[in-house]
């Protein structure tokens, strides 16, 4: 059955939660396991099934998604959490204001929702994730309302796992106007390995490393990866 209508239900209450069974993430494999095991989301549900496909979209304040986000180990340095937090969250406000409209990218054309819960976008994982990753949790009630601006506006800031020794400018991997905050830098904390995602901007591995090797905060490691913010 395919239908342009949509079922929406929204909870009367702002602590209610309600759960997916049989939830597949089809895109990302390595995160269907997960997503599985965390079923259960904040906010309101929204069914779409149109000839674009089928869809099941969730839809919370910023805040209650950032605190559901799954990106980077526990592991990793607080102030490469609260790093990742503004960085994430900036990316999501740019989708929600933009639609992605300014991105060379056939992924961000228009559709019926702002972010993928996939490496697509960013990794949501709902309500088990922000109960399970408390140092991610406590980055993002740190930083809330934070968000990362070149010359007075925000821009997408793009990051991934672990480059070569070396970012990527978003010229040189997608093509387009030049976007000076994402240009080449240095990542010797990555030690010179394999490039793991787009490597344009922010690497996490190497974020997390010069945190603790430099002392360096959140601010300045933001910084560092996108230039003149």
């Amino acid at each position: 059955y395919m239908s342009d209508q949509l079922w929406r239900l929204t909870p009367h209450s702002k602590k209610a939660h309600f759960r997916i069974l049989n939830m597949r993430q089809l895109a990302i494999k390595k995160y269907e396991k997960r997503i599985r095991k965390n079923p259960d989301f904040r906010g309101i549900l929204e069914a779409r099934i149109t000839r674009k496909g089928r869809w099941v979209i969730n839809e919370l304040p910023l805040e209650f998604y950032m605190a559901g986000l799954g990106e980077i180990p526990e592991s990793f340095a607080y102030q490469a959490h609260k790093a990742q937090q503004v960085a994430a969250r900036t990316y999501a406000y740019y989708m929600l204001k933009s639609g992605g409209r300014e991105l060379s990218s056939k992924r961000h054309a228009k559709r019926d929702f702002h972010v993928r819960a996939s490496a697509h976008d960013q990794v949501y994982l709902g309500l088990k994730q922000e109960k399970r990753a408390k140092k991610s949790r406590k980055a993002a009630r740190a930083t809330a309302g934070e968000l990362v601006t070149y010359r007075g506006k925000v821009v997408p800031t793009f990051y991934f796992a672990h480059s070569d020794g070396r970012t990527r400018s978003s010229h040189r991997v997608w093509g387009g106007k030049r976007k000076p905050w994402l240009r080449s830098v240095r990542a010797e904390y990555d030690d010179g390995k394999r490039m793991f995602g787009h490597g344009v901007g922010m690497s996490q591995w190497d974020a997390a490393k010069r945190a603790r090797a430099e002392g360096l905060d959140y601010q300045e490691l933001l910084a560092y990866y996108y230039r003149g913010t």
